[in-house]
């Protein structure tokens, strides 16, 4: 999505060409060049002053041009024959410059989670016609894309030469229910830091929104909403101990959480589940009325990241 992260992809050892999807500034230019990236224009504005920039550094950059076919977020609109017509002549005039390598041309769909709706096959219907008429005029792109992960299962027809999952790269579906049987391959756990007896009527955590109705035993977990667990989710949110249950009680901290492990079995360094193998990161988003994409994006950069082949 910037700068930032295809350094960090690149300098990771990936050498396969990485397309930033979003904006960079124009003196960041010269980083472009450096790591090899390639950057989306979405705009005539934007595109004459990366080609400044490119000039001013005596290179030519690879871009991929955005086209707003309904999302109304980036992009050079074709969304009527007037704003067709003003993109076609604005993206006519990048290409006439020498500092600008024309290699993809994409747009984003908006609804492609839900197939039942026509929108979908509209902004790929503007697509493909702008494209092809960016072709007559002498304009050809190496590249053509416009499959998030959702179009991917639901409309396989519109890979074209690319596709750009998310999602489904973690094993998780845009469809519910999962009608392909993804796996995945994501899991966010913890481990219980301390175990104690909680009497009737003690309170735990800010607020005293939760007091016990009975004596209980609850465990505490090193883990908060500055590590991505949500504070919204203090009422709703159950965690695996050992393969059962354990919900949350009291209001989430920072740094911790506590839970009810009344009748479990639990001890001090024991595992714990947030979401993966016997728990859905769905569960989650569900509880907050969000999706698994937020989710997944929140988890703080303190939470260690453990790779396995």
């Amino acid at each position: 999505s910037n700068i930032d992260e295809a350094i960090q992809i690149r300098v990771g050892g990936i050498k396969k060409p990485i397309l930033i999807l979003g904006y960079t500034p124009p003196r960041s230019m010269d980083l472009i060049e450096k790591y090899d990236v390639t950057q989306t224009v979405f705009s005539y504005d934007y595109g004459k002053m990366l080609a400044q920039a490119a000039e001013d550094l005596g290179k030519k950059i690879k871009v991929h041009i955005k086209i707003d076919t309904g999302m109304n977020r980036l992009g050079f609109s074709v969304q009527n024959e007037e704003e067709k017509a003003l993109s076609t002549e604005k993206i006519k005039e990048l290409y006439k410059g020498k500092n600008l390598e024309f290699e993809g041309i994409f747009t984003h769909f908006a609804v492609a989670d839900e197939p039942e709706k026509p929108f979908t096959k509209i902004q790929f219907e503007r697509f493909t016609e702008f494209v092809s008429l960016l072709e007559k005029e002498g304009i050809k792109f190496r590249y053509r894309h416009a499959a998030n992960s959702a179009a991917i299962l639901n409309f396989p027809e519109m890979k074209l030469d690319m596709v750009r999952p998310g999602l489904i790269l973690y094993g998780i579906t845009t469809n519910r229910p999962d009608t392909v049987g993804l796996k995945p391959v994501m899991e966010l756990k913890t481990t219980v830091s301390f175990v104690h007896d909680f009497r009737k009527g003690d309170s735990v955590s800010y607020g005293q929104t939760y007091i016990a109705p009975k004596d209980m035993k609850i465990a505490t977990l090193p883990i908060g909403y500055a590590d991505g667990l949500f504070r919204s989710l203090s009422k709703s949110l159950k965690v695996l101990i050992n393969g059962k249950e354990a919900p949350i009680i009291g209001r989430i901290c920072m740094d911790q959480c506590m839970v009810d492990v009344s009748g479990l079995d639990v001890k001090t360094e024991d595992e714990v589940t947030v979401f993966g193998e016997g728990k859905s990161v769905y569960e989650l988003s569900d509880a907050i009325d969000t999706i698994p994409y937020e989710i997944i994006c929140d988890i703080g950069k303190r939470v260690p990241r453990v790779y396995l082949k």
